[in-house]
């Protein structure tokens, strides 16, 4: 195997500010032109594949395992990434009339297609910290005629989506093999196909499966330095310095400001890019508070996430404030709670306890015992990102998996997953055998919506998820592991086979062939040729 190209500070730095970076795969055109050619002709003999991609077109594999593409995960998930059970390939034919031609309506369908992605299946909400990476590729020239995906660079931060994110949306165009990761919260949409010929782009997605503790690229120096050319809108340099020392995997680094103290300036007259210039140029104290509270879970993207950060940066204590005023926050009327294909924001306070890092841990354990629901995942998010916690946090974490909230369930879960030690690995398969959403489990089985997932298996994709990361202490587990093997929802069992794969011994590697043989795909059979 060709030794992984691993991305550099500069190209690094590029992703935290822009959200995205475009790939020039070394893989021969002929792999292109093949790829392409197979899914024009699944497209006009077949439905669409979704997640069973890899064993109907297999060539593809030629791409995701190339030194780039295995270079630039590893750089930004850590060499032991996991591949993500979802895949979907997007297909459009062209249509090549007055109508479609008309460039102004293209653009209003371009704007209203703009969007931020649901994680699936997987049911954990939005983070700054970088957790999942998109990853697309074009298996042909895509020029802005053949409708290329469009993105709005630097939205990765957002909250929500905003009117002017979406007038900001611009396409993503290439010759054939171009591939572009992204962000998983990065704002993008779709485009009209106006060409005459279908349109081509398959979308896989990567998720870290240990906590960041070290740069996994190509690292050569632990300064932040802000590209001299970037496309996001705003400078959110103080978000943008967090996210390097986080996955530099150090968050103790201290940030000097150049107006200290200043907060006393007059701000009412500020539009919202000075504000945001104000804010990240200030060095603000406790008595600033307010102020900046002011300005979280309203307003513009930029101006909350300026002041997440600028809370984060004060340098007196202020935890003691900070969690009194989580133990307030409410589920805003908006927010619908629904597994999995919903991906919704937490209280922006989150991430300033995450920005915090580490220190903030502690102080989390009261907030464990309440009964709120929304309090709850906020706390468990808090800790799932930052991935460490003390004895009496893990074992609270682990009394939230009898919760009878499934969405606290497939939360601690994920948590214990990031936090835990080899005796949680029991205790998280002992899920396995339990029921959740009795009542509406055989109905949303039968619903062939993707809307409608049954929460137990949203719930067992997460234990598997979390077998993977426990693969390195699991090997007195295996065998149970492999029992369940054979699990109603599939994706559950791809996962298992990873963390089989993963525990690598003989036995492992012997349950994951007989499991895999009896249910490999014939790629080379086709319609009228079964045989």
């Amino acid at each position: 195997m060709t030794k992984p190209i691993l991305l550099n500070d500069q190209q690094v730095q590029q992703f935290i500010c822009d959200g995205y970076l475009i790939l020039k795969p070394t893989v021969p055109a002929e792999v292109h032109q093949t790829i392409d050619k197979k899914f024009t002709w699944l497209a006009e003999n077949e439905d669409n594949p979704g997640n069973n991609i890899l064993s109907r077109l297999p060539e593809l594999n030629t791409i995701l395992n190339c030194p780039e593409v295995i270079g630039a995960i590893s750089s930004l998930l850590g060499q032991d990434y996991i591949t993500c059970t979802h895949s979907f390939w997007h297909r459009t034919l062209g249509q090549q009339n007055e109508q479609t031609a008309d460039r102004k309506k293209i653009r209003e369908k371009v704007i209203a297609a703009g969007h931020q992605d649901n994680f699936c299946p997987s049911a954990i909400g939005k983070s700054h910290n970088l957790q999942y990476i998109r990853f697309m590729y074009y298996s042909h020239d895509m020029t802005l005629e053949h409708g290329p995906t469009h993105i709005t660079p630097g939205t990765q931060y957002s909250s929500e989506v905003q009117d002017d994110d979406r007038e900001r949306l611009q396409p993503v165009v290439g010759e054939a093999g171009t591939i572009f990761i992204s962000h998983f919260e990065l704002i993008h949409g779709g485009c009209p196909n106006v060409s005459n010929r279908y349109r081509h782009m398959i979308k896989f997605l990567f998720t870290r499966r240990s906590k960041q503790t070290q740069p996994s690229w190509n690292f050569k120096n632990n300064q932040w330095l802000k590209p001299a050319s970037h496309s996001a809108q705003y400078e959110l340099d103080n978000c943008w310095h967090n996210q390097w020392d986080w996955l530099c995997g150090d968050m103790s680094k201290k940030t000097s400001k150049q107006n200290k103290n200043a907060f006393l300036s007059p701000v009412t007259d500020f539009s919202d890019t000075e504000l945001v210039e104000f804010i990240q140029n200030t060095q603000f104290d406790k008595d600033s508070l307010f102020f900046l509270f002011s300005k979280l879970n309203q307003g513009t993207s930029a101006l909350r996430t300026s002041s997440i950060y600028a809370i984060a940066e004060i340098k007196e204590d202020i935890i003691k404030e900070l969690i009194e005023h989580l133990r307030k926050i409410q589920k805003p009327a908006n927010t619908e709670m629904r597994m999995p294909t919903n991906t919704f924001s937490f209280d922006d306070l989150t991430q300033v306890f995450i920005a915090m890092g580490p220190k903030v841990v502690k102080h989390l354990s009261p907030l464990l015992d309440s009964d709120d629901e929304w309090l709850l995942l906020n706390t468990l998010h808090i800790l799932n990102i930052i991935g460490s916690a003390n004895d009496e946090v893990c074992s609270k974490v682990e009394q939230c998996l009898q919760s009878k909230s499934d969405f606290v369930v497939a939360w601690a879960v994920t948590v214990l997953s990031c936090i835990g030690s080899e005796k949680h690995i029991p205790l998280i398969l002992d899920i396995f055998d339990k029921e959740y959403d009795i009542e509406n489990h055989e109905k949303n089985v039968l619903d062939a919506s993707v809307l409608t997932w049954p929460h137990q298996w949203i719930i067992h994709f997460n234990v598997a998820l979390a077998m993977v990361r426990f693969s390195h202490m699991a090997k007195n587990y295996e065998d149970r592991i492999a029992s369940y093997l054979g699990h109603p929802f599939a994706q559950v069992d791809f996962i298992l086979c990873q963390c089989l794969r993963r525990i690598g011994t003989y036995s492992a590697l012997e349950k994951v062939t007989d499991y895999a043989l009896p249910r490999m795909w014939d790629h080379s059979l086709k319609k009228g040729r079964n045989f």
